[in-house]
């Protein structure tokens, strides 16, 4: 919400006072934060962890099969949404080789039964950072019903449904099992999740598997972005609304205040978002599937460091997703 309300944000003192208050922080990163946080919301580059995770009642144990990286270089006029792929092959500190989603669960767990989302967004970022070799400098953090009621006061969103190649529709894998048709429509909140969500569908054709859903994961962000702000949503007054709605269920890492985080965002629209995927390749070990990080992720993470991420994408356009 703040890519689109950012300066008006920062102008409301005692609205921006009043946010701060109510938007539930934690120490997201721990070994992983940039030590240089807040100077880099002012005047550098800013690397935004973001997880979604599969939260639902009853459960103990969570995972997040959302792991978007949001770059911002450092003239803060665009973003570059990151994806990592769940499956990849990671050495999560403590706890050896282990798919990257796992990561999230392994740091969560308490002897008590209780789970700690700060304690498993810290082990993924610090997962990610001895992967890729960057440092955060903020996060967030949000469950299927965060998303659900942020959406829902959206009144839905607006988004170019993709199909299997050569289909014109397809089923969804999930309860009620409806049917998304190609073509630009409406989605309702509960449409627009489980859109997020498919990709059994999209098996065996380039690009498709979890690919797809990644691809989708971030088709929807951008959606979002677009209808809070044909919802008026930049006017601040109407933030608040998007907070309460998020609830307990959003969670903001507390290495940027909000009114520094919210200026540094003030420049980029839904339409300066490129969607990239992390190269990996298909790999198998002790009859597990898996994929592996491949020699073009690390001149990516190489491209983030040095700032040349755009001269990666025009050398690698094949990993960039049409969002």
């Amino acid at each position: 919400m703040m890519l689109g309300s950012g300066g008006a944000l920062v102008g409301s003192t005692l609205l921006i006072g009043n946010l701060s208050k109510n938007v539930k922080t934690d120490n997201l990163l721990g070994d992983a934060k940039d030590p240089e946080a807040v100077r880099a919301a002012l005047e550098g580059p800013i690397n935004m962890l973001l997880l979604g995770t599969d939260r639902r009642k009853g459960w103990s144990a969570w995972q997040s099969d959302t792991i978007i990286l949001l770059h911002i270089p450092k003239e803060h006029d665009r973003g570059y949404l990151i994806s990592f792929q769940r499956d990849t092959l990671s050495q999560i500190p403590g706890h050896g080789q282990d798919k990257l989603n796992a990561a999230f669960s392994y740091g969560g767990q308490r002897a008590n039964g209780r789970f700690s989302v700060a304690g498993g967004f810290q082990l993924m970022a610090k997962t990610i950072k001895k992967m890729s070799g960057l440092s955060m400098n903020t996060g967030a953090v949000i469950d299927f019903q965060g998303f659900l009621k942020t959406v829902e006061v959206l009144g839905g969103v607006k988004l170019c449904v993709e199909t299997p190649r050569g289909k014109t529709s397809f089923r969804s894998i999930h309860k009620p099992y409806r049917t998304f048709k190609k073509g630009c429509q409406h989605l309702s909140p509960a449409e627009a999740l489980d859109y997020s969500r498919q990709r059994y569908q999209f098996d065996g054709e380039p690009g498709g598997g979890d690919f797809a859903r990644m691809r989708h994961q971030q088709q929807v962000i951008k959606a979002i972005l677009k209808q809070a702000l044909a919802k008026g949503f930049d006017d601040p007054t109407k933030i608040p609304s998007l907070v309460k709605a998020a609830g307990k269920s959003l969670l903001i890492d507390q290495s940027i205040p909000l009114e520094e985080l919210a200026w540094a965002l003030r420049g980029i629209s839904p339409d300066n978002l490129t969607g990239l995927k992390v190269p990996v390749y298909a790999y198998n070990a002790n009859a597990i599937s898996y994929q592996k990080l491949d020699s073009r992720a690390e001149t990516l993470f190489q491209a983030i460091q040095e700032q040349k991420i755009d001269g990666w994408i025009l050398r690698n356009p094949e990993f960039v997703n049409p969002v």
